[in-house]
């Protein structure tokens, strides 16, 4: 797992990222030759589902969620931290696994051991495939009601001295098939023992850190991008400079 420092510069890349590939003309026409329409402007938002919008000539749109990596090596890059949330906003299926495997005291780890740090909220059950699916769908594509915001792209970059230099995108729809594809039966314990993966690509876990506060306890999913994941996938790379 990375270190905080390591965690804080990911997130810090990434928002350069979204700012750089709003600007950067290579990168705008790679864009515009993927989409079929020329770019009239990419626009960086915050706070939703979505990175960017991308505004055509032609009055349309679509939207897009941006993952930065600075090693162009797929087997080194690190997990990218994408939605968290309380115990008590996760589905009533997760509530009772995130109680005892995530938020479980570290030395009264697993089913029904211990004290967590938080009250149990539902029954210790196991989620099965379909209620993954379903939460996967609400971390990476927000909840139903907020549609307009959804991602419509996945697009990863590598981004060196302040450029990006590699740059791939896959429309979501392809995505969440790839990881419906992948989805266990049940979410699988994590090596340490205090984290779940609802399949290769997303994990759960404590967030931890910040100083102690409150929202350490807060569930943090993350997503995992290598070599043997992205081939299941039907990435376009667009972009090698």
């Amino acid at each position: 797992m990375a270190s905080p420092t390591a965690q804080a510069k990911g997130a810090s890349d990434g928002f350069k990222a979204e700012r750089v590939l709003a600007t950067q003309p290579n990168v705008k026409e790679a864009l515009g030759s993927y989409f079929g329409k020329h770019i009239a402007e990419i626009q960086v938002i915050s706070g939703k589902k979505s990175d960017v919008v991308v505004y055509f000539d032609d009055c349309t749109k679509t939207t897009a969620q941006i993952k930065n990596f600075t090693n162009p090596n797929m087997a080194k890059w690190p997990f990218h931290q994408t939605n968290r949330r309380w115990l008590k906003d996760l589905p009533p299926e997760f509530q009772g696994i995130a109680s005892h495997i995530c938020l479980g005291q570290p030395k009264n780890r697993g089913r029904l051991k211990g004290l967590t740090r938080q009250e149990f909220l539902s029954p210790y059950i196991l989620p099965t495939a379909v209620d993954s699916k379903n939460l996967a769908r609400l971390i990476l594509l927000g909840p139903v009601g907020e549609v307009d915001w959804a991602p419509q792209h996945m697009i990863l970059t590598v981004m060196t001295d302040g450029k990006i230099q590699r740059l791939w995108a896959e429309p979501m729809v392809s995505f969440m098939a790839a990881v419906d594809s992948a989805m266990y039966p049940t979410p699988q314990l994590g090596e340490e023992g205090t984290s779940l993966f609802l399949c290769p690509e997303i994990s759960m876990q404590r967030k931890g850190g910040d100083k102690g506060a409150a929202s350490a306890d807060q569930i943090q999913f993350k997503l995992y991008f290598d070599g043997e994941t992205i081939a299941r996938h039907n990435y376009q790379e667009l972009m090698l400079v």
